[in-house]
């Protein structure tokens, strides 16, 4: 790897390659597994009630 093949960043580093961004992006992908994880044991639970009878 020769330098030309290395970035460079002058002045403060884009804020989608720091560690705080990761961990807000790691934070906003769990809350959302969690609320589809939610919605599909609520539409489970809705599907088990309805009768066809």
């Amino acid at each position: 790897m020769t330098t030309k093949d290395k970035v460079a960043y002058i002045g403060s580093t884009p804020k989608n390659l720091t560690r705080e961004a990761n961990e807000l992006a790691r934070k906003q992908f769990a809350s959302r597994n969690k609320r589809l994880k939610e919605n599909i044991l609520r539409a489970k639970g809705k599907a088990e009630q309805v009768s066809y009878s």
